[in-house]
């Protein structure tokens, strides 16, 4: 009797409703489901699939220390006495000593840069595809931030690394010097690094705040997003122009802050370290509108311990009836709170020493190769 078998539309119907690890196996069933799986159409349509499905376990938050290495956390999941819920990933390529830092990820890619170095590599966690940038032009300077996105209209993905420098000129009288900025971007579509002045001057700013408070960069509406004192500054990477929007009003003595997504809207956490709840979340609900910040809690503090080394930033929500969401704070701890602002658990993941980076992905087949 002979096997039974479906239409090719059937067929493709129900691949694309499968979590990614069933799908790398499905690879190697036979060619036409590797040529199917492999193609960017269904590589968009099932990650499309998944992304609206917050609910699913194809939603996952990324940990990279220098001692453990990285750490994958389902975000729904309780984290464990010891964090045992972690499971460990090991990188595929080899590279220098150092620890990865996390720039970014967009549509199930994450970036990451060599601590110290600009040495920069595109990574699926969930496929285990990576691939190593080539080496960046280098901007002159010597204080860098760095943000990774997706421009839609030329379906390319971008790296963005901006510079800060002193350009100095010399005249009869002596030298004369001021601060400027340059932005290099690398395209995956096109391989190749290229620099240029951003013609909006704004992207500037963002060397006015200590660059060793910076929290990182968000990545949202096409955009890459970094904090200021009092303003967001974000980098469109259609147009790779610059611009800004404030921040939401805030008490004397806040300052510490962190930037991300939470729910799909853009959030900010302030921190001010005087009061019995030092943190404030603020969630902008109209994207780009400064009106339209509403403070969603304040946080407790875990220890009552008001130090200027205390830091939040957030990391990802976890759809429940708590609308809880998980934070790093002075990154080396995660903590799950609750809508309310209240500690549901929390567990260290680093010592006092080190540094532990974190983003939220979507698990997906795209391929950075």
């Amino acid at each position: 009797m002979p096997s039974p078998s479906f239409p090719r539309d059937v067929t493709d119907d129900i691949l694309q409703f499968l979590p990614v690890k069933s799908l790398v196996r499905f690879k190697l069933v036979c060619s036409s489901w590797c040529s199917l799986i492999s193609s960017p159409k269904f590589r968009k349509t099932h990650f499309n699939w998944a992304y609206q499905k917050p609910k699913l376990s194809t939603h996952k938050a990324l940990l990279s220390t220098k001692s453990s290495g990285f750490m994958l956390l389902d975000p729904r999941t309780p984290f464990g006495d010891n964090g045992d819920s972690m499971v460990h990933l090991g990188f595929p390529l080899e590279r220098e000593e150092g620890h990865l830092r996390i720039v970014g990820s967009c549509n199930g890619l994450v970036c990451l840069v060599l601590d110290g170095k600009r040495d920069f590599f595109l990574w699926n966690p969930s496929t285990g595809d990576c691939k190593k940038l080539p080496d960046a032009c280098s901007p002159p300077g010597d204080r860098y931030v760095h943000g990774f996105g997706y421009d839609s209209s030329s379906d390319d993905y971008k790296v963005v690394l901006v510079s800060n420098y002193v350009h100095t000129r010399t005249f009869e009288l002596g030298t004369l010097g001021h601060i400027e900025s340059k932005v290099a971007i690398f395209s995956l579509r096109r391989n190749s690094w290229r620099i240029f002045e951003e013609p909006n001057k704004v992207i500037h700013k963002l060397f006015r705040w200590d660059y060793d408070s910076f929290p990182g960069s968000t990545f949202l509406n096409g955009a890459i997003h970094w904090v200021n004192t009092r303003t967001i500054i974000a980098f469109d990477l259609a147009k790779e122009t610059s611009h800004q929007f404030p921040a939401p009003s805030y008490r004397p003595g806040f300052f510490k802050m962190g930037l991300g997504v939470l729910g799909g809207c853009l959030c900010l956490i302030y921190g001010c370290f005087h009061d019995p709840y030092p943190f404030e979340l603020w969630v902008m609900k109209e994207y780009g509108v400064g009106a339209s910040w509403m403070k969603q809690c304040s946080l407790v503090n875990p220890d009552n311990a008001y130090s200027s080394e205390e830091f939040y930033a957030p990391l990802c929500l976890c759809t429940s009836e708590d609308d809880a969401f998980i934070l790093i704070r002075r990154r080396r701890e995660l903590i799950r709170f609750n809508g309310r602002g209240e500690i549901l658990e929390n567990v260290h993941i680093c010592n006092n020493s080190e540094k532990c980076d974190g983003i939220a992905f979507v698990e997906s087949m795209v391929s950075p190769n």
